[in-house]
């Protein structure tokens, strides 16, 4: 842990990864072919499971 990550925060980081194209090529050449939106996804439901 590095610092407090409300699942609001949590829901803003995840966007980043598809909001900037930079990003998401970046990280999908490390990760590969839609790794990106999968750890989106993840997240995102993963905040949903928790808030309710």
């Amino acid at each position: 842990w590095f610092y407090e990550c409300s699942y609001g925060m949590q829901r803003s980081l995840a966007e980043m990864y598809l909001a900037d194209e930079r990003f998401t090529a970046t990280y999908e050449r490390e990760v590969g072919t839609g790794g990106a939106r999968f750890v989106h996804d993840a997240i995102l439901a993963n905040a949903e499971r928790a808030d309710g």
